[in-house]
């Protein structure tokens, strides 16, 4: 049954892409590393601070950070000496301090919009390379809108290459199942259309 379905969408059983973007993702992940480090060292900083201060068994002063950081107001898990007191008040300024860094980095990656981008052509790329038999169409034209709606009605997997910036929207509108924004007739275009298992091009 499971083969039939996969020679039905026309899947092969290796999946993986011949282009990987990986290395490009994890660059784009690059500003969270700075925020997530101060994230544990405060964590880490307020646990070890309470315990020094009042000497609390490590889990309460670790959820006592965690309120303090976080800012929530849920009050003293315990019943605080003023050193403590004291200690939250910087652990809240600096809690405050690493959250506007975060949120900064958060921001700026989301405008930038280049991580949403390859991780949608990231998940493209896994469904291409699950493709045999398919034909690569290049560029998105006229011609190529009937021959994509002949591929269609016969059932004929295709991939559309073509560097419009709009080829999502475009691919909607003409319902191209896959498709890749690059220059057709480029190494790394036909490695990412995966020509190696096409029929055609």
């Amino acid at each position: 049954m499971l083969k039939k379905l996969k020679k039905l969408l026309h899947w092969t059983s290796n999946s993986k892409p011949e282009y990987d973007i990986s290395p490009k993702i994890y660059e784009e992940l690059k500003p969270f590393r700075l925020p997530i480090i101060l994230i544990i060292l405060v964590f880490l900083f307020g646990t070890l601070g309470y315990v020094a201060i009042d000497n609390v068994d490590v889990f309460t002063a670790f959820y006592e950070t965690g309120i303090t950081f976080t800012t929530v107001g849920y009050g003293e898990m315990y019943p605080m000496s003023d050193n403590a007191r004291i200690f939250s008040i910087f652990l809240i300024i600096v809690g405050f301090m690493v959250f506007t860094l975060a949120v900064g980095v958060v921001i700026d990656v989301i405008q930038k919009g280049n991580l949403l981008t390859l991780l949608k052509e990231r998940r493209m790329l896994y469904k291409i390379a699950r493709l045999k038999k398919h034909y690569v169409v290049c560029y998105h034209t006229k011609f190529t809108i009937e021959l994509t709606n002949e591929f269609k009605k016969a059932h004929i997997p295709f991939v559309v290459v073509s560097p419009e910036e709009d080829l999502e929207d475009i691919a909607k509108k003409y319902n191209y199942p896959f498709f890749i924004q690059a220059e057709p007739h480029t190494d790394i275009a036909m490695k990412k259309a995966h020509l190696s298992s096409a029929k055609g091009l």
